[in-house]
């Protein structure tokens, strides 16, 4: 069942400001043109427990996303959580990486079909897949982190894809803190 929900703009949902709290996963991020929200909403895949925030996010946080001019103009901002009562993503990649894990690294280095649809089966896989190749969002930025941006990804929604693919099987307390930037062409 897909769950968005609408936060007031001084609730800052972002990598920043909730790490004050406890060190876990964030993935935020956001999508240009405006009317992209709907778009954003059919990424969630329908089976899992995961929420949509769309919601402001930190203003450091955005900062950083709109020094791509293509992502200054009005857009949808969201956070993507575990569910409506946990504020990270953290469990969402422990499942995801679990998949990963039962895959050699022979084969998660290949990007078979079979490792990709293990991937793309998963909460998190399933929405930055969509999320990357949806035909609605000209533009896009998604962060996974758990601090702040340590590498930011200025590439094809496939490359951001196949990063995603290599990195997922690492721990999420161990990868390089991405912010994949794409354009649609």
């Amino acid at each position: 069942m897909l769950r968005t929900s609408l936060l007031a703009q001084s609730n800052r949902c972002s990598s920043q400001h909730l790490a004050t709290k406890s060190m876990s996963l964030y993935c935020f991020g956001k999508v240009v043109p405006l009317s992209a929200k709907n778009a954003l909403e059919m990424c969630v895949p329908d089976e899992n427990s995961a929420c949509l925030h769309l919601c402001d996010i930190d203003p450091e946080d955005l900062a950083t996303i709109c020094e791509f001019n293509v992502l200054k103009p009005v857009g949808v901002t969201f956070r993507y959580v575990s569910n409506v009562d946990i504020s990270d993503a953290t469990t969402l990649w422990l499942a995801a990486s679990e998949v990963a894990g039962r895959f050699s690294e022979a084969e998660r280095n290949l990007i078979g079909v079979g490792y990709v649809d293990a991937i793309k089966a998963t909460a998190l896989g399933g929405f930055i897949h969509n999320l990357l190749n949806c035909p609605e969002v000209n533009h896009g930025a998604l962060a996974l982190v758990d601090g702040g941006v340590e590498t930011i990804f200025p590439k094809s929604s496939d490359e951001c894809w196949r990063h995603f693919l290599t990195i997922i099987s690492k721990p999420w307390d161990c990868h390089d803190n991405p912010l994949f930037v794409w354009s649609r062409s």
